[in-house]
């Protein structure tokens, strides 16, 4: 199963512990709800990670990180660990309406990944 591919940088964190990215970073377009694959090149790791947030606006998403689905660049084993539990996270998503979204073009989801 193919999903986008976007660059992150680990150490870079919100108020809310999202990680902001440039959707142009992204392989293809992104989604509030979204599944993607987060890569961190420096450190040569990739993460499943969900689209919380996308700032249409400022043109950046925000991204929480399942942090437990870190595995290096390039693992192979990595698109089968990536696809477990992807339907209970996504089941999880709760607040998916837009937070003023009219005013701010930004619109919010929260989840937990729950593997």
């Amino acid at each position: 199963m193919s999903r986008a591919t976007v660059e992150v940088d680990l150490n870079s964190r919100d108020a809310h512990g999202l990680t902001p990215v440039r959707c142009d970073k992204a392989s293809a377009p992104l989604h509030v709800g979204q599944i993607v694959t987060a890569v961190e090149r420096e450190d040569e790791v990739q993460a499943r990670a969900y689209v919380a947030e996308i700032d249409a606006r400022s043109g950046y998403a925000f991204l929480h990180i399942d942090t437990n689905s870190m595995t290096d660049l390039g693992d192979p084993s990595f698109e089968v660990q990536a696809n477990c539990g992807v339907n209970r996270a996504v089941a999880s998503v709760r607040n998916t309406a837009a937070a003023s979204s009219s005013a701010s073009g930004r619109a919010r989801a929260s989840m937990y990944f729950n593997v």
